[in-house]
């Protein structure tokens, strides 16, 4: 929420000054509750069992931290610089988490074991891997040391990931990269925009690699969308999950924005905006939060919807 407060910001500066200072306001007491709560988390470290979140956890929270660097290096807010110190001592800290968590064939995933205190499965999840490569990227870029080994074994298992026909698996379990074959379209349509981004990135694809999976994007949306406000996860035709409806237009929205069009054509483009917006609506509650999961609740689903709009706003797109 507060990474989208912030991606808000320079909207306001010039057109709503008071409304400015209203976000910058609440960007600081967000980034001030966050780091404490970081604080707290680091010095009473929890037992995990089935599943560890730290993957996404350290991974949205370098997106933010890189986000505010970012946002006071624009001028748009400052956080002052003792709070900047902390800020970076946290960024370093959350990508060395990850680092920590890679799995041994390369990837990243928050499944760990069927039983309590079972020994922890080798597995990568597609979604997941793109998106700890995506902030490991960021945080480097931050000055951190990370070995280049580290993001070349995540996009090679990535790759692995990658089908014949173009889509990604969900998981691939135990350290084999042997090549995927032919994946189930339907199911991985929605991720597949950052999956093929976060090898676009990285180097592996080429910008026009990415065309396929938006196309399969906008055709199978749908079958998304008919899952929001669902409390059963996993229930779609193809495994479809309510639980991660947002995040998913959250992050094709962010890799739209980052091709021109001589790569995704104007046409392409105004289909994949208009079908995230309508699916987007189906989360829409009345009070203005979005919800696509309602055991999850409004807090992540507002933040991510507000982050795929902002990436949606008709302009320029980033080169």
């Amino acid at each position: 929420m507060v990474r989208a407060l912030l991606g808000s910001l320079p909207h306001y500066l010039e057109s709503d000054p008071p409304r400015a200072a209203q976000i910058r306001t609440a960007v600081q007491r967000g980034l001030s509750s966050y780091l404490e709560q970081r604080r707290i988390v680091r010095e009473n470290p929890r037992v995990v069992a089935f599943m560890d979140y730290t993957c996404w956890g350290s991974s949205y929270g370098v997106f933010l931290l890189t986000a505010v660097y970012d946002h006071f290096e624009a001028g748009h807010f400052d956080p002052g610089r003792h709070t900047l110190g902390r800020v970076r001592t946290e960024l370093h800290a959350m990508a060395d988490d990850l680092v920590r968590i890679q799995q041994a064939n390369g990837g990243w995933s928050y499944y760990l074991s069927g039983q309590v205190g079972g020994e922890a499965t080798v597995a990568a999840m597609s979604f997941t891997t793109a998106t700890v490569l995506k902030a490991l990227q960021l945080a480097e870029q931050r000055e951190f040391e990370l070995d280049a080994e580290v993001l070349a074994r995540g996009r090679r298992v990535l790759q692995a990931m990658r089908g014949s026909n173009q889509a990604f698996e969900y998981l691939r379990m135990g350290v084999s990269l042997a090549p995927a074959g032919e994946v189930e379209i339907l199911g991985g349509a929605a991720r597949g925009p950052l999956c093929a981004h976060a090898l676009v990135e990285g180097g592996v694809l080429q910008p026009a690699d990415m065309v396929l999976p938006f196309q399969r994007y906008v055709e199978h949306l749908h079958t998304y969308g008919d899952q929001s406000r669902r409390a059963l996860m996993h229930c779609g035709p193809e495994t479809q999950g309510s639980h991660y409806l947002t995040y998913d237009y959250c992050t094709a929205a962010e890799a739209l924005a980052a091709f021109d069009a001589e790569v995704i054509s104007d046409a392409l483009r105004a289909e994949v905006r208009e079908e995230t917006l309508r699916q987007l609506a189906r989360c829409h509650s009345a009070d203005g939060s979005f919800i696509d999961n309602p055991l999850i609740g409004p807090a992540a689903g507002t933040g991510l919807a507000l982050q795929a709009l902002l990436a949606l706003q008709e302009a320029p797109p980033r080169k």
